[in-house]
């Protein structure tokens, strides 16, 4: 499988701003773990399974495997992506 991991970055930074906001830098944002905010992760984890198609792993409890940094998430989702699912979203309120 090809090597996925700059095109979910990207995928997943852009989702990031709409959701949390931009006010991070990039460096900041892998090290962040969504989980850490006040808002619930599950609206950005189901958005990411919405958009990539990736499934949920159901042995894994931290979120079905999205959970954790967002370094760690991508990660995740660059080793499961089939590189070419890429579902459009509606638009994030706000």
């Amino acid at each position: 499988m090809a090597d996925n991991t700059a095109k979910v970055e990207a995928i997943v930074l852009e989702l990031w701003s709409g959701i949390y906001g931009d006010d991070m830098e990039r460096d900041e944002i892998l090290k962040t773990d969504p989980n850490d905010f006040d808002l619930d992760p599950s609206m950005f984890y189901e958005l990411l399974q919405e958009r990539l198609g990736v499934p949920y792993d159901d042995d894994n409890d931290y979120f079905g495997g999205y959970g954790g940094s967002v370094a760690s998430t991508i990660k995740f989702l660059a080793d499961n992506w089939d590189g070419e699912t890429d579902n459009e979203l509606p638009p994030l309120p706000g």
